[in-house]
């Protein structure tokens, strides 16, 4: 009960939750910076075409022949960086190292937190028991010297 109290209270082990939750959400954040590099491209196009051919074999008059089309064109890309591919499994290992160390150092807080209670209860229990001793050789004295 006094150890769970003083890690419920210490300024030490709310640090050490704290940096926990920081860092296990820079993780979260991490892992999904993969679609910042994402990338959608598209591309929509229009145009037309004229075209006039010398035809030799008409009359003067139609010594030329004309045409015209029009075209549409549309594109759809995506891009992704190959390095982001490449190195997203060592950058996941590497984040997950860094959440594992976060959470040793708050179990490290909190054994030191409760290795500080109990060599403050047994020097308590120390003190109280020389005190009873030290009373009882007290009432010795006394009685000694009546």
């Amino acid at each position: 009960m006094l150890i769970d109290s003083a890690i419920k209270y210490s300024p030490q082990a709310s640090i050490g939750r704290s940096n926990e939750t920081r860092i296990k959400a820079t993780n979260n954040i991490n892992k999904r910076s993969i679609y910042n590099a994402l990338s959608l491209r598209t591309s929509l196009g229009y145009g037309s075409n004229f075209s006039a051919i010398n035809n030799q074999s008409a009359a003067l008059s139609e010594n030329y022949t004309t045409g015209s089309s029009a075209f549409y064109s549309i594109g759809l890309g995506l891009q992704l960086p190959i390095n982001q591919i490449i190195n997203r499994k060592d950058i996941n290992k590497m984040e997950m190292a860094i959440v594992e160390a976060a959470i040793a150092d708050k179990d490290k807080i909190f054994l030191f937190i409760k290795q500080e209670v109990v060599r403050t209860y047994q020097d308590l229990k120390l003190s109280h028991k020389l005190l009873a001793i030290s009373v009882k050789n007290k009432e010795s004295a006394e009685i000694n010297n009546s």
